[in-house]
């Protein structure tokens, strides 16, 4: 269990079957995450904030409460996808749930669906040449040359413009955040559907840089304040379904939800996606491809926040584990499987419980990508806040010295009256 009290480091996905599905879904799961590391400055590290960050803080709570939240801010967001093949009886599902170890609102989750009219969206997302065979305010249905590819499903929203709860449900969890793609969303991709074509859920996450990132953490040079620029390094470190790194409630979830059927995750794809700037320093540097963002390609895709650096050009890398093909280089081998616990509705020895235990070893059990970052700091902010130190300094340096000059003046005529006043004649 994880020795996390509030939150952890950990993302978790998983499939909630119902207790009557009988793990006799036929279905299987890939998972996309797509990190875009667009925040126009370097964050400070929690240790470093002291009580104007705390002002700070509330003052934006506030503020939030009287006007609605823009994105058009350099913030980091998150895009996640899900695609699964359909399911044999809807019945069996209850939901599939995503944990986030980052505190979110529903209005900092934006449904993608409705981007992937434009063939130029669909095409860089699945680096592949998709075509829009037909679409419709509730999804886009896209073709290759073989035929049908998939069918990306649109969120419902609510009159505030987020995304219905009877569709994705948001819920703050164990410091973060809980996240379910309910049974009514997929029932309503599944409708007329090929059983042979994936359904794909995405939506994008936006990431306040100047809260809890447990994505990203900073370290800058003490002597940072002096220097008209520096370097800074970054970790990147995004882990999935890793127990040790998860609340405790959260793995009691996913451990309830294996005793009713297991879904197995077949492929998870993470692309980070950073500014040319960034070099790469450390960590699992063995990525599965990296190449420079197209700009004409993505400008559609990515929020007015990240467009600036998008102009100024981004590269991304890609990193990849699929089952069939084994453990790819750069991943962390997954750790000794844990048993199967005793399920509630069967007895250990119940072909059920070993049909569950058989799927369950059949998808990959957790993923990890750590990147160490080393990235120039050097803008008009830190060239102007090193001019005002050392004019500061400068200053304050004259203005000791003349006290020095005038106290030691002062002293030596002094002494010069005194000598004279004592002389004899």
């Amino acid at each position: 269990m994880s020795n996390y009290k509030s939150g952890g480091r950990s993302v978790a996905a998983w499939c909630k079957l119902r207790e009557s599905s009988n793990n006799n879904h036929g279905s299987k799961m890939q998972l996309h995450f797509n990190y875009w590391r667009v925040g126009s400055s370097i964050p400070q590290h929690p240790d470093e904030r002291g009580i104007g960050y705390d002002l700070k803080r509330y003052a934006s709570a506030a503020y939030k409460k009287i006007r609605p939240k823009r994105h058009a801010e350099k913030s980091d967001f998150l895009d996640i996808g899900v695609m699964v093949t359909p399911f044999d009886d809807l019945k069996d599902v209850e939901g599939i749930c995503i944990y986030l170890p980052v505190p979110l609102d529903a209005e900092d989750i934006k449904d993608l669906g409705p981007l992937f009219k434009n063939t130029n969206v669909a095409t860089g997302i699945f680096n592949e040449r998709l075509e829009v065979r037909q679409e419709s305010s509730r999804r886009v249905e896209l073709g290759n040359q073989e035929g049908q590819f998939c069918r990306v499903h649109n969120f419902s929203t609510s009159n505030n413009g987020c995304i219905d709860d009877q569709y994705l449900k948001v819920e703050p969890y164990k410091g973060g955040t809980k996240l379910t793609i309910t049974s009514a969303a997929i029932q309503a991709a599944h409708r007329e559907i090929n059983k042979q074509k994936w359904i794909y859920f995405r939506f994008r996450v936006f990431i306040n840089n100047s809260g809890r990132n447990s994505f990203v953490k900073t370290i800058r040079p003490e002597d940072k304040f002096i220097l008209s620029g520096f370097h800074a390094t970054e970790y990147v470190d995004f882990r999935l379904n890793e127990a040790r790194n998860l609340p405790p409630e959260v793995e009691e979830l996913m451990e309830d939800a294996e005793e009713t059927g297991v879904v197995p995750i077949v492929r998870i794809d993470f692309l980070l996606v950073l500014r040319v700037g960034a070099d790469l320093d450390g960590g699992h540097t063995n990525y599965h491809k990296s190449r420079l963002l197209e700009r004409e390609l993505w400008l559609d895709y990515v929020p007015d926040g990240g467009s600036d650096a998008l102009q100024e050009g981004m590269v991304i890398y890609h990193w990849r584990e699929k089952k069939d093909s084994g453990s790819e280089v750069g991943f962390q081998p997954s750790k000794p499987k844990r048993p199967l616990r005793k399920s509630r509705r069967s007895s250990p020895e119940d072909s059920t419980a070993q049909e569950v235990l058989s799927k369950r070893d059949a998808g990959i059990k957790e993923f990890n990508a750590f990147v160490k970052l080393n990235i120039r700091v050097s803008n008009w902010k830190t060239v102007a806040l090193s001019l005002s130190i050392i004019v500061i300094l400068g200053a304050a340096g004259s203005y000791f010295g003349s006290l020095i000059t005038s106290y030691l003046s002062s002293s030596v005529d002094h002494q010069d009256v005194y000598l004279f006043t004592i002389m004899p004649k």
